[in-house]
């Protein structure tokens, strides 16, 4: 008889949504802290602190561009 196989992560498991929200309030200003903000969405502090690390360090696109790619690849996984 097979057993079932429990997860024995969380990780991956935010919506990209949510995390975008988060990571934006960080960087504009408008959240309080990044341990705030992430108790406030319900998202691991040290998984918003490296999408924030990530989003900051990446100088060539634009924040406004990042936000419109990750909005196309939701919308089109919508689609399929």
């Amino acid at each position: 008889m097979p057993r079932q196989y429990k997860r024995h992560t969380d990780m991956g498991l935010v919506p990209e949504e949510a995390m975008l929200e988060a990571v934006e309030l960080v960087i504009n200003g408008e959240g309080m802290s990044i341990r705030k903000d992430a108790k406030d969405k319900g998202i691991s502090k040290s998984a918003l602190a490296r999408y924030v690390k990530k989003y900051q360090a990446d100088k060539i696109a634009s924040w406004h561009q990042i936000t419109s790619i990750v909005k196309y690849s939701i919308q089109f996984k919508k689609q399929a």
